[in-house]
């Protein structure tokens, strides 16, 4: 079981003075996308401070980087095995293929929203190839790191709430959340 998987992975490293030095910590594609995150409050991460705060710009950021994150899962696996107890094997094959599928269709909701607000603003095709380019982006480091780093910072991750919240209201109504203009000071 993932859980149980991730405590015992948790204690390990916490017991390894070398694991947990700040230099060996798994890189964070929150962090490294925006040094600035906080952290996660009550209702789950925070939307990264780089990331676009406009309904269609943020399910855009947030589609490239549940896609990334997807696409890794092949590259984590294998470590993810290597540390698996008998007979946990079941039960991890079950929940990975269940957060597969609910992937999937986070990422069906996301196309479905995106395609809303490019219906009625088809300017937005270009800028939301950008922004999903700019989430897809923040796995480069986790890409190129050692498999243990690259398996941390695929587990530690979290899809901000705030992305289904937007999604759901560009399916129910298309009419674009601008940003605020910066205030002059």
């Amino acid at each position: 079981m993932i859980p149980a998987l991730l405590f015992a992975l948790v204690l390990a490293q916490a017991q390894d003075p070398v694991a947990t030095a700040p230099q060996a910590r798994p890189p964070s594609p929150v962090v490294a996308l925006s040094p600035a995150v906080d952290g996660a409050s009550e209702d789950g991460p925070d939307i990264p401070k780089d990331a676009p705060t406009d309904d269609y710009g943020l399910v855009a950021w947030c589609r490239g980087a549940l896609t990334g994150h997807m696409a890794l899962y092949l590259l984590v696996k294998p470590e993810m095995k290597s540390m698996e107890r008998p007979g946990e094997v079941a039960d991890d094959e079950k929940s990975d293929a269940a957060q597969m599928q609910a992937g999937r269709e986070y990422l069906a909701l996301y196309a479905r929203a995106m395609q809303a607000a490019e219906k009625a603003d088809p300017k937005l095709v270009t800028r939301g190839l950008a922004l999903r380019a700019q989430g897809e982006g923040i796995w480069t480091v986790a890409k190129a790191a050692a498999p243990r780093k690259r398996m941390w910072s695929w587990l530690m991750w979290d899809l901000p709430g705030e992305c289904e919240v937007s999604a759901n209201r560009l399916v129910g109504a298309p009419t674009l959340r601008t940003p605020e203009p910066p205030s002059a000071q």
